[in-house]
């Protein structure tokens, strides 16, 4: 009787133990870093002008939203990018406007209002518009031709954000 009261005292310390640990080592880190090598383009800083075009490709890109159908989910991707993208300085030099591929492939020749510049020194250029629940702003190094693409907003099916980390020339 002591014996088989003993086994199952084990047996349920045991059950306990590894319902406790077992989830514990399963489980994903809570955050994981990617690094990926990004070296300058140039080392001179170059003035903007009214027309300069910057092509860009996406280095790195991460997307996070949320999903209210059915049941409600927090979402987030990431990884190495690959999306292409063009910034045109505005003719007056107040905006930049922003251009993807697949604006062009669907005819849109005026794919954008120019995003406005609000802050512009020797190295950078940031320009930024919120217009009703969307928000984007773009953040461009000359010196090293480098920027960066966010988009925040409301999409399909609840707010969303996206982020591409980009190499440009």
């Amino acid at each position: 009787m002591v014996r088989a009261l003993a086994i199952v005292v084990i047996a349920a310390l045991a059950g306990a133990a590894a319902g406790f640990f077992i989830p514990r080592l399963l489980q994903l880190p809570s955050r994981i870093d990617f690094k990926y090598r990004f070296p300058d383009q140039t080392t001179a800083s170059k003035p903007i002008a009214p027309g300069l075009i910057y092509a860009c490709t996406a280095v790195t890109q991460a997307e996070v939203y949320e999903n209210r159908e059915a049941e409600p989910t927090a979402n987030v991707g990431s990884g190495k990018g690959g999306d292409e993208v063009s910034f045109k300085i505005s003719d007056d030099k107040k905006g930049i406007l922003v251009a993807f591929p697949f604006a062009a492939a669907a005819d849109a020749s005026d794919v954008s209002e120019p995003l406005p510049i609000v802050n512009q020194s020797g190295s950078y250029v940031v320009a930024s518009r919120a217009s009703g629940t969307d928000i984007v702003t773009v953040f461009l190094d000359v010196s090293t031709l480098k920027a960066i693409y966010t988009y925040t907003g409301q999409g399909m099916v609840g707010i969303r954000g996206r982020s591409l980390l980009l190499a440009c020339r």
